[in-house]
């Protein structure tokens, strides 16, 4: 269900808010509370630069996968094709076949650390486009005069345990359409 940490982020939010809706001082009136919302899968989706870079850095991922395909499909044709030729067991189809395995087994390691790569670049990805996002949902709030500037991450359904992480890390639960500042932050984010 929900865990410990769950429940401290929940009741950080409600204080969060608690605070922005309260009194700055007794006997002063706090000025008033505005607060908004950004969809950060839409906006992701959305700004140009990040497309730009998801779609080269997936370019160069499937033009490294294509050539580690080919270089599989090349041992396979020879295992099909060469292997035979020699007679069983001879030195020479030994020497092709432990050839084969090694090729195969450098392919699968450059197959790992591809993945490896791609992780870390979608981190690295995420966290320039979750900086840059910060910095203009700031600068926004500051010039707009908001309180507060919620990230609201829609949910689709819970397949898998991400999933269920990400609903129990949603920060918006229900909003009011009229609070999505999310195009607003689009625009400014394709401007820079």
């Amino acid at each position: 269900m929900f865990s410990r940490s769950h429940l401290l982020v929940a009741v950080g939010a409600a204080l969060v808010v608690g605070l922005l809706l309260s009194d700055a001082s007794v006997g002063e009136s706090a000025p008033p509370v505005k607060i908004g919302f950004v969809n950060i899968f839409k906006v992701r989706s959305k700004s140009n630069a990040q497309t730009k870079l998801i779609k080269m850095f997936q370019a160069e991922i499937d033009l490294q996968r294509k050539k580690l395909k080919n270089r599989s499909l090349k041992n396979k044709k020879l295992l099909r094709e060469e292997v035979p030729l020699f007679e069983e067991g001879t030195p020479d189809q030994e020497k092709l076949l432990r050839r084969i395995d090694l090729e195969n087994y450098t392919i699968n390691l450059e197959e790992k650390a591809l993945r490896k790569r791609v992780l870390k670049e979608d981190y690295r990805i995420m966290e320039e486009f979750m900086n840059e996002l910060s910095r203009v949902v700031d600068t926004y709030a500051e010039a707009n005069g908001y309180s507060a500037i919620f990230l609201h991450r829609p949910m689709a359904g819970i397949k898998s345990e991400g999933d269920r992480l990400n609903a129990c890390n949603q920060w918006v639960l229900t909003r009011n359409k009229a609070l999505d500042l999310t195009d607003e932050v689009i625009k400014i984010m394709n401007k820079e």
